[in-house]
């Protein structure tokens, strides 16, 4: 991928009946996962005291304190995503949202509010969100509502709020020194979520490459092909092979161009959420499929 095409690049959900991506057969119940992450960390928080609140995370510059005010109003969107979705309407407010600047931005404008505040708005808007979750009912693969990459099924949102606020929760309790719960079904979901996230960010950019991944996660198992075009699939389990027609070599992804991406499912996890080198596990050639959040998320804001 050129620098031109990087500087392109940019969060550009895909909105309408066209989802992004397409995840078969996803772990566990993803609403659950959600909600059981969320009611995890607030029992974590209600145990920290100042010092805690005011330690740096490992977002560059925001405190535990600022992580957690930006989980408060990740929490408040995802409730009204999925509200408007169930009703029959959903969101496109992510359209004109600034994935750097505009988190900042917000959570500045929260000024600096007392600790017992932000942990009794954490608790509150993980309620509010159970109350949703528990309102989608048989409609979780059926319905749509707005994630970044676009709408998508309800199960994919609550897959991205998952995988968002497990990432958040490691990014509080490294620098503390505590070890973060490592729930097998979470972790799979996250991972199976992160890599089928970068590629929606190609494809929604225009990007018209074609790929093929073997992701092979390792303690817990992660197993699937993912296939990036116009969009992207996702058959986890390690029970399909590579769709690609072999006769078009140039355009599509035969058996022998698969990228194999290995590891520890946590360290992949963390590599993929631009926590850790992706160096670790790619070449330099095949890099460009998993840039896409580090991109569109962490450079400069776009004018």
């Amino acid at each position: 991928m050129t620098q031109g095409y990087r500087a392109q690049m940019q969060l550009s959900p895909r909105y309408g009946n066209d989802p992004p991506f397409l995840i078969e057969n996803p772990v566990g119940d993803p609403l659950a996962l959600m909600v059981q992450q969320r009611a995890r960390l607030a029992g974590l928080l209600a145990t920290f005291d100042d010092a805690a609140w005011s330690s740096p995370s490992r977002c560059a510059g925001w405190t535990v304190q600022d992580v957690v005010t930006h989980l408060v109003t990740t929490n408040r969107f995802w409730t009204a995503s999925i509200a408007a979705g169930l009703a029959g309407k959903p969101t496109t407010v992510l359209a004109t949202f600034d994935p750097v600047a505009s988190p900042a931005a917000i959570v500045a404008g929260l000024g600096q509010r007392g600790t017992s505040y932000t942990l009794e708005a954490f608790t509150k808007s993980t309620v509010e969100l159970e109350a949703a979750a528990l309102a989608v009912g048989d409609r979780v693969w059926t319905t749509l509502a707005e994630c970044p990459a676009g709408h998508v099924a309800i199960g994919f949102v609550a897959m991205h709020a998952l995988w968002d606020a497990v990432i958040h929760e490691r990014d509080i309790m490294a620098p503390l020194g505590l070890s973060p719960t490592e729930n097998d079904a979470e972790l799979v979901a996250c991972i199976t979520y992160a890599v089928a996230f970068n590629l929606a960010l190609l494809a929604n950019s225009g990007s018209t490459r074609h790929a093929a991944i073997r992701l092979r996660g390792t303690n817990p198992s992660a197993d699937a092909i993912v296939e990036l075009g116009a969009s992207v699939l996702v058959r986890p389990n390690g029970n399909a092979e590579v769709k690609a027609d072999k006769s078009d070599k140039a355009d599509k992804a035969s058996e022998a161009d698969v990228v194999v991406l290995q590891g520890p499912t946590v360290a992949l996890l963390e590599a993929l959420s631009c926590r850790a080198p992706m160096a670790d596990f790619v070449g330099d050639d095949d890099r460009w499929l998993f840039e896409g959040i580090g991109i569109v998320f962490d450079q400069p804001s776009r004018p």
